[in-house]
């Protein structure tokens, strides 16, 4: 067993040959099984979702076949049975990531988005993003889009970490002692059915070993402090109810548009949920969307909240409950 954290490593087979993997293999026989043409996963940042993508294309790519053979040995995958396996390398695949690309406007980034994915040789794929893509006109050459929000049980732990593999990893490197206070610092999330760790969280403090805020340093968290600019007198209480480590209600509607998020409060929460920053507790289904009881999940986002706040020069009194 390899002990390096793989912290920023997200080629799958860089992963395998040199660092410690939590196992997700079994994603690739359930896409196996779904005979979907198209699958969505909404996840936050730092969530797995490029290392996700990365295994995906080791496994499927006829032009990585060769170099994929020894990768894939001794995980679930291949205990699976040959009926899966046979499908190793066995196809063309086309792995894009947005990361780092720009466009000048958003129809632009959507006009060639489209070429691609309406393209008629197309049979099978995986997207991944932070929010729902509102214009699913994009997908229309396409049948039987899944769309597998952080509100959604199908793949509810294909990204983040289960307690189980928390708890495995714990026992591999020898740190069972700060289970605790890493369930305390960054469990609480809350897809689909499962209790979820922040990955990039848990690798940076098995890597350090020190409890600290690391997600906080992965983006500028601008969605957070546009919502510090913009607190009118509810959305203050709000904030105070979230602090005191109370729930808010809030409507949930998975189909918005980045656009909207200023001018609608449903926009503003849904984001605030899909990008990390609130879980729920509980939800229900509701005409448009989930009804949800959502709260911050845990310390580190605290943490974050509070710097949103100091940053944008608010001064909010926060009055602990008894």
């Amino acid at each position: 067993m390899n002990d390096r954290m793989p912290v920023g490593i997200d080629d799958f087979q860089k992963v395998r040959e040199g660092y410690y993997f939590v196992d997700k293999t079994d994603f690739i026989k359930d896409l196996i099984d779904s005979h979907g043409e198209v699958t969505l996963l909404i996840r936050p940042r730092r969530f797995g979702k490029t290392l996700t993508m990365s295994m995906l294309d080791w496994f499927f790519s006829a032009e990585k076949e060769k170099e994929s053979r020894e990768l894939f040995q001794g995980l679930h995958i291949a205990s699976d049975g040959a009926g899966y396996m046979k499908h190793r390398g066995q196809y063309p695949v086309i792995f894009l990531t947005l990361k780092g690309v720009q466009n000048d406007t958003w129809q632009s980034l959507y006009d060639s988005f489209c070429l691609l994915m309406q393209n008629a040789s197309l049979a099978f794929a995986v997207l991944t993003g932070v929010l729902r893509i509102a214009k699913e006109s994009i997908f229309s050459g396409l049948n039987n889009l899944k769309v597998c929000s952080v509100m959604t049980r199908m793949y509810a732990d294909v990204m983040g970490f289960t307690p189980y593999e928390i708890k495995k990893m714990a026992q591999d490197l020898a740190m069972e002692g700060a289970l605790s206070d890493i369930q305390a610092w960054y469990d609480g999330y809350h897809f689909g059915d499962q209790d979820i760790y922040n990955p990039w969280s848990v690798i940076n403090f098995f890597d350090q070993k020190v409890l600290d805020d690391y997600w906080i340093n992965t983006s500028g968290n601008s969605i957070l402090n546009q919502l510090m600019l913009s607190l009118s007198d509810e959305k203050q209480q709000d904030l105070i109810s979230l602090l005191r480590g109370e729930s808010i209600s809030a409507m949930i509607r998975e189909g918005i548009i980045y656009d909207e998020i200023g001018n609608d409060e449903d926009a503003l929460y849904t984001m605030l949920l899909t990008t990390g920053y609130l879980t729920p507790i509980s939800y229900e289904k509701a005409f448009g969307g989930y009804w949800c009881e959502l709260v911050i999940p845990n310390r580190e986002i605290q943490k974050v909240w509070k710097y949103g706040i100091s940053f944008c020069g608010k001064k909010i009194c926060v009055k602990q409950a008894e």
